[in-house]
């Protein structure tokens, strides 16, 4: 297990992770059986670096369909965890573009604010680096968001989770090589307010979760009773989970 998704059902949460090397799993109450034999498979279509986010009633689950590395991402859709539909009438959300920052697609994070779904995405123009760059949709448009893709926003960032606090957007994500070159992953947080979404400010005096010479990415977050809980992944082998209060802007 290495990739993972937080997901509130009822009082409690559910764990998505990559399993099966190119699918998605569901461990249903991750409190009460936090281990990987727990998961079953979500559903059979290759599926990789889950984000799972809630919308209108619906659980959506966007991801990444290629092995082993970027590829285009792809929407599903579902009112009980069981049944999946898949969104944009089969087609990818979010496609690669040949020559631009968005050549080679890893994961992504959606977060809806008002009339607009906003995505962060982990891509670069090669395949030996990654940013986080920006695009959007108006989902009563459409769910395509190649037409909307925008900037690189946070340099040397990968590996984004996304939620709403007091007015702000907040990503959790990893960054490397931005202190110096043997830099190993580490997790941090960024702001931006809805109104200027291309303007992220990172946060290390907020949230800083390293070790030296050990890669700490691939950052889920979520709120449960009145605890914040975050996972990671250790040395791109395990994920760990860290408790705490909530995490915070201001």
């Amino acid at each position: 297990m290495v990739e993972a998704s937080y997901y509130a059902i009822g009082q409690s949460f559910g764990l998505f992770f990559g399993c099966a090397a190119t699918q998605t799993c569901l461990i249903p109450d991750f409190a009460a059986t936090p281990q990987q034999s727990a998961g079953k498979l979500a559903f059979p279509d290759r599926c990789r670096f889950p984000y799972v986010f809630a919308y209108q009633g619906a659980t959506y689950l966007a991801c990444n369909n290629s092995d082993p590395g970027d590829g285009d991402i792809y929407l599903y859709r579902s009112t009980d965890l069981v049944t999946w539909a898949i969104q944009n009438k089969g087609q990818p959300i979010l496609r690669r573009q040949p020559g631009t920052a968005w050549a080679h697609i890893w994961n992504v994070a959606i977060l809806p604010v008002g009339n607009r779904w906003h995505m962060l995405a982990e891509s670069h123009a090669t395949l030996d680096h990654m940013d986080i760059a920006y695009a959007w949709v108006d989902p009563t448009v459409s769910l395509d968001f190649t037409p909307n893709q925008g900037p690189v926003v946070i340099p040397n960032g990968g590996n984004p989770e996304m939620f709403f606090r007091d007015g702000k957007m907040v990503a959790i994500h990893g960054l490397f090589r931005d202190r110096g070159a043997a830099d190993p992953w580490y997790t941090t947080m960024s702001i931006a307010d809805p109104a200027s979404p291309t303007a992220w400010t990172v946060r290390r005096d907020k949230l800083l979760i390293e070790q030296r010479g050990i890669d700490i990415c691939d950052p889920t977050y979520i709120e449960v009773n009145g605890q914040g809980r975050i996972a990671v992944s250790y040395d791109q082998n395990k994920v760990l989970e860290l408790v705490g209060p909530p995490l915070t802007v201001d």
